[in-house]
């Protein structure tokens, strides 16, 4: 069995999304890893990726990372029809061991139409062996496995990209704080920023405790009330750092948040360019296709022509013949007529110039008899010729006719088939236009106008703020170095044990300290250099540009950058490579830090060509315990399928009969 913390079993929606009433479906087991299903864009390829989602977080968030609410998830023919149960249900092998996880929102108000998750009783129930468990022992159970923030690492969809995308350098047009927070957290290393939070805390404790040894003793009293003074002011600044730390975090989510709307706004600007761009397009073809209509039109009404070149070009062809038969006469017609010229002269002058011969007696008389015989069929011999004269004379004339009277079946062929094309051009444009105008927004403007601000309110806020937690960090640092000369005087004017133990105490915590922080550091670049190695395999394996050589990964913000086999930076990656190295860091981090298992993408092809595709899937399905592709005719050919075929577990097809009514139906392998 294969051992990875977490396996799907099964899943079974109702309800939820598109899928209206109950489907269900089977996720594949060993080797034949990977599930693949195939819908039209908006059929519900989305919903079953959200359906693992609210089932496993109770929350699906949208591409602007707003949560959507469950009147929106509750599939919306189910409501009219009065269901008042969405469920989504997973049977999952969670470190092998059988468990079942549902997620159920029942209506509270069968008779009303809900308006807001209000109007919801949401029931989280997770049972291991067939016994239900605490729901604290549930959430705990999934938090431990594949927690929420980690989430986007294996439960993904093609849009997700463009987040790792603007890692790539050059390219991070907007914030990646909430990206790489998410990353950090992947690698695990907030817990040793949590650890060394607790030492500051115990360092704080430490010092007051040599504070009060202190104050036991007569000659060091004052100093350590002044100690005492010293640890509570260096105690509210580490305080009001923390807390500023906190907001400087919520403030750097808001404001990626917001960039992220602001530069989706800009994007549905280019997209609505794009959607005018495509309705002058659509017009323009329109305009075509209604002239070429017109010269069908004008074309059925010269079809006689048709017929006329036709029985034209039959009476040309008989006319040919015709000619042909008498030339073959008129040839042995010219032959007799020298022949009979030649008789007369002979019997005219009775003599004979070929031979200078004079004729008489019974040659004159046999060449009389020849001379008659000819004059006797030289008038049908006149007659043939001028029947080929006549025919001649009438095949020349069809022939000029044939030049007049040009057939127009070729032409009307020719603007048909420039007609169909015009017609198939317009339904990709306009299937293009719904898919845009889907995706596009109607913005009002003042809210728009309203979140630019806000943006620009943020980032001076995070300004400031960065100001004060740097003064903060001052005042600390300055209070530490008072209190250790404090610490030092004391020590020297009295030699108290209770003191010295204190003391010795403090050193250590502030030992164990420094240690974490280093620590924290060392950990964080090696997660970095591994999550490197990990990234520059996994990218040379699916990318079919051989000259790039290596991916190289920023200290700061986990950047990424392509070096090609001359050392250099690409500076210009291709959308593909672009895509491609996307997928790549999303397989490191997978390697480096919490293995999940699953990898479920929705539409992650979307840009790359046909042999990257190829590239990309067989290296996928080594790299996860389960792969389920989610995507539409036009992402993965059956071609590219093929190339993985033997590794395909199960195939379903999402059925949409009609709007928000969508089935899973398993198909042959």
């Amino acid at each position: 069995m294969n051992k990875a913390p977490l396996i799907f079993k099964s899943i079974s929606i109702i309800n939820f999304g598109g899928y209206f009433g109950e489907s269900n479906a089977k996720f594949p087991l060993g080797d034949r890893n990977i599930m693949v299903v195939q819908g039209r864009n908006t059929g519900g390829k989305t919903s079953f990726l959200n359906a693992l989602k609210w089932c496993l977080y109770g929350e699906v968030g949208n591409r602007a990372e707003n949560q959507i609410p469950l009147t929106q998830l509750f599939n919306s023919n189910a409501l009219l029809d009065g269901e008042d149960a969405m469920k989504v249900e997973v049977e999952a092998i969670i470190k092998e061991e059988p468990f079942t996880i549902s997620r159920v929102a029942k209506r509270k108000y069968p008779n009303s139409k809900p308006t807001s998750n209000n109007d919801f009783a949401v029931q989280f129930i997770v049972k291991k062996d067939g016994q239900v468990l605490s729901e604290d022992a549930s959430n705990r159970i999934i938090n431990r496995i594949a927690p929420k923030i980690i989430s986007q690492f294996f439960l993904f969809d093609g849009e997700l990209l463009k987040e790792y995308e603007d890692l790539i350098e050059k390219r991070n047009r907007r914030s990646t704080y909430q990206l790489t927070e998410a990353i950090e957290d992947v690698l695990g290393l907030p817990a040793l920023k949590t650890a060394t939070r607790f030492l500051e805390k115990a360092e704080n404790f430490a010092d007051r405790n040599v504070s009060q040894k202190a104050q036991s003793k007569t000659q060091t009293k004052n100093l350590s009330v002044k100690l005492d003074t010293l640890t509570t002011q260096r105690d509210e600044a580490a305080n009001a750092l923390q807390k500023n730390e906190l907001k400087l975090e919520e403030l750097e989510r808001k404001k990626s948040s917001l960039e992220k709307e602001v530069h989706k706004e800009r994007e549905m600007d280019v997209l609505r360019g794009k959607i005018n761009a495509n309705k002058e397009q659509r017009e323009k073809l329109a305009r075509q296709i209604d002239e070429t209509k017109e010269k069908l039109n004008t074309l059925t009404s010269l079809a006689w022509k048709d017929g006329l070149y036709l029985a034209l070009e039959n009476k040309h062809k008989t006319l040919e013949k015709e000619q042909d038969a008498l030339s073959d006469q008129h040839e042995s017609f010219i032959v007799q007529e020298h022949e009979f010229s030649a008789l007369q002269e002979i019997i005219s002058s009775r003599h004979c110039n070929a031979c200078d011969q004079d004729v008489s007696g019974a040659s004159f008389e046999k060449i009389l008899s020849k001379f008659e015989l000819m004059t006797q069929s030289r008038e049908k011999r006149k007659a043939q010729h001028e029947a080929l004269q006549e025919k001649t004379y009438q095949a020349r004339k069809v022939r000029e006719l044939l030049n007049q009277v040009k057939p127009v079946s070729d032409q009307y062929g020719t603007q048909y088939g420039l007609m169909l094309q015009q017609i198939n051009e317009l339904s990709r444009l306009s299937d293009d236009h719904d898919r845009m105008k889907a995706e596009s927004q109607n913005e009002d403007l003042e809210a728009v106008r309203k979140r630019r601000l806000d943006l620009e309110q943020t980032v001076e806020e995070i300004g400031v703020l960065k100001s004060h937690i740097n003064s903060l960090s001052c005042s600390i640092s300055e209070h530490d170095r008072n209190i250790e000369q404090l610490i030092r005087e004391i020590q020297s004017k009295e030699d108290s044990e209770e003191v010295e133990v204190a003391t010795n105490i403090k050193k250590k915590i502030e030992t164990l300290k420094k240690i974490f922080e280093v620590g924290r550091g060392q950990l964080r670049e090696e997660m970095r250099k591994h999550v490197q190695d990990y990234a520059s395999r996994a990218y040379k394996a699916m990318i079919h540009e051989g000259d790039h050589e290596n991916v190289l990964i920023s200290p700061e913000n986990f950047e990424l950058s392509i070096v090609n086999s001359r050392g250099r930076h690409v500076t210009e990656p291709s959308s593909g490579a672009t895509q491609v190295l996307a997928l790549a860091l999303i397989v490191a981090l997978g390697k480096a830090g919490r293995e999940i298992g699953p990898i479920v993408m929705d539409s992650p092809f979307g840009r790359l060509d046909e042999s990257h595709r190829e590239r990309v899937l067989r290296y996928l399905t080594r790299q996860a315990s389960q792969l389920v592709l989610l995507y539409h005719s036009g992402e993965l050919q059956p071609s590219t399928l093929n190339t993985v075929q033997t590794r395909i577990g199960c195939k379903y097809t999402i059925l949409k009969e009609a709007e928000g009514r969508s089935k899973l139906k398993e198909g042959e392998l």
